[in-house]
């Protein structure tokens, strides 16, 4: 018996000697637990946080009432945008921003761009360009909404060596589905016309739709939203001489567009314009590489009159999925009726299209304003920003006669590829370096002894957009 109590008080004497160490031993397990629990709160509540900024930068992107930016692209990657409605509930509170005030159903913004561009030849010993440095941009631009109802925006550009306006409207929202516009406005023709420059995948726009369609015009249209906004239509009347001129005819162009979003991550679109006869009207013009902006290889005579009627037809689709965009555009132009320097008449045509796709390297969803998910700075943490690759092919085509019956001279044909890098180191400022290749189906005089058949182009930006 006292051998079986010396057994027992052996092994049990540790423990009666620390009689403490189990309820130690529990506590530290209960902290671990808890420790635990806290972590994936603290997770989860990062998570909520990370959305509640995504929300806000949505917000922050589109002006109240979640239909975007009057006259530019809204979040949802339509194109034409409004401010929409203010909310009723706090339409009585003044509210002011860093640039903006609201109340009382009245909103003031002020917005505006600057894109710093170099442009550089490899061709150096060209005698008709040579490499610069230029303000391609310098915009500032008021927007708002009056009575909760009526919407303008007044802009003007500086970069040019005059100052010169740009957007001029007032639209009338009286629903949703049914809304005027009226003043200088975005013709409302093509997917990469009626995007803004600050959301452009490239620096230039492709030549067929800088050529063959003006950028903006004075008139009025009908526009609006239907089917949960799946649908856009737009009907407008317009000068149909672009910016800042006065009609000299008394018929107006007709412009109609229909934009499509079957599923969210799809936009389908398709234009129409008419431009009725006109007894003198002004011919085709001449057409230049890198969005109409370099070198000009199809020169029209300065004769050239048209007084026959001129359609222009077009369609495009995007898809924007995750990271990732695709996107084409096509459009054909025929002008009837016009008359070479001798008085020959010719039926005319042009048409080109382009095909581009784009992919945010760092993970971010593609929208048309790009938000990095780890800013260059922010928050006391450094990141990379983000990085976006994006790849175009691009064709221009024009009725052979225009060289055979001596409207112009140069080449008809032209196909050229261009390949972007972007970096956005925060929201809204973006540095761009981009490579364009052009190949012209015959040699293109360029000045005497300089004869091209094909180019080089290389384009560096720095934008901010506020």
């Amino acid at each position: 018996m006292r051998a079986a109590l010396a057994l027992v008080a052996l092994v049990a004497g540790p423990a009666l000697a620390d009689p403490g160490r189990d309820d130690v031993e529990r506590r530290l397990l209960e902290q671990e637990r808890r420790l635990v629990e806290l972590q994936h709160r603290l997770e989860e509540q990062e998570r909520e946080l990370r959305a509640q900024r995504e929300a806000l930068a949505e917000l922050e992107a589109a002006p109240p009432g979640g239909a975007g930016r009057a006259g530019g692209a809204d979040h949802r990657g339509w194109p034409f945008g409004g401010y929409g409605l203010p909310d009723p509930e706090r339409d009585h509170r003044l509210r002011l921003g860093l640039f903006f005030i609201e109340g009382n159903g009245h909103r003031l913004e002020l917005r505006g761009r600057i894109h710093l561009d170099g442009r550089f030849l490899a061709q150096r010993d060209r005698d008709d360009t040579s490499d610069t440095f230029l303000v391609r941009r310098a915009r500032l631009e008021m927007q708002g909404v009056l009575w909760r109802r009526l919407e303008f925006e007044l802009s003007g550009e500086f970069g040019k060596e005059t100052a010169e306006l740009f957007e001029a409207y007032l639209n009338l929202r009286a629903l949703p589905q049914l809304q005027l516009k009226a003043g200088q406005m975005r013709f409302p023709f093509g997917l990469t016309r009626t995007t803004s420059s600050n959301y452009l995948l490239h620096p230039e726009r492709p030549v067929a739709m800088s050529r063959l369609v003006q950028g903006r015009d004075i008139g009025v249209m009908l526009h609006g939203v239907l089917l949960d906004e799946r649908l856009r239509w737009v009907l407008g009347a317009f000068n149909g001489v672009g910016a800042n001129v006065a009609d000299s005819d008394r018929d107006l162009d007709v412009a109609a567009r229909l934009e499509l979003r079957p599923v969210p991550p799809l936009l389908v679109g398709a234009s129409f314009a008419y431009t009725p006869p006109e007894r003198d009207g002004r011919g085709p013009r001449d057409v230049s590489t890198v969005g109409d902006e370099v070198t000009r290889f199809l020169d029209y005579d300065g004769d050239n009159v048209r007084r026959g009627r001129r359609v222009r037809a077009g369609a495009d689709a995007r898809v924007r999925w995750g990271p990732f965009e695709v996107a084409v555009e096509a459009i054909v132009d025929r002008t009837y009726d016009v008359r070479n320097e001798d008085g020959l008449p010719d039926d005319l045509w042009a048409a080109g299209g382009a095909v581009d796709v784009a992919w945010l390297i760092t993970g971010e969803e593609r929208r048309n304003q790009v938000d990095p998910k780890r800013p260059l700075f922010s928050e006391g943490e450094w990141g990379p920003g983000a990085f976006e690759v994006a790849a175009r092919y691009e064709t221009f085509r024009a009725d052979p006669d225009v060289l055979r019956r001596g409207f112009a001279r140069g080449t008809n044909r032209m196909d050229s590829g261009t390949f972007t890098l972007s970096w956005y180191p925060w929201k809204a400022i973006r540095l761009m370096l981009s490579y364009t290749y052009s190949r012209f189906d015959d040699p293109v005089t360029v000045a005497p002894g300089d004869r091209l058949r094909d180019e080089h182009v290389v384009i560096t930006r720095l934008a901010a957009y506020w």
